[in-house]
């Protein structure tokens, strides 16, 4: 069974098979959130996170804190894909 898998920032570019996620309600994502405030899953949850030129929008600092975070809710030997 394959795991679940989140779009960060999806923006209008929102990803089949993932959990497509942005703090702009224009954008229709599957979840509206902010991701500064917190991913809303368990830890060792997800399989994967997609980040497609969102990191470079968040402070430095955030991005730690967002690293963090997405390190929580990864299982074991999960991937964090990022591209700026």
């Amino acid at each position: 069974m394959e795991g679940r898998k989140l779009n960060l920032g999806c923006g209008p570019y929102r990803k089949e098979g993932y959990v497509n996620i942005d703090c702009n309600p224009l954008q229709s994502p599957d979840l509206l959130r902010d991701v500064r405030k917190g991913l809303p899953f368990d830890d060792d949850s997800v399989e994967e996170v997609w980040a497609s030129h969102f990191l470079e929008h968040l402070h430095p600092d955030e991005i730690l804190d967002l690293i963090a975070e997405v390190w929580r809710v990864l299982v074991p030997g999960g991937k964090f894909l990022i591209r700026v």
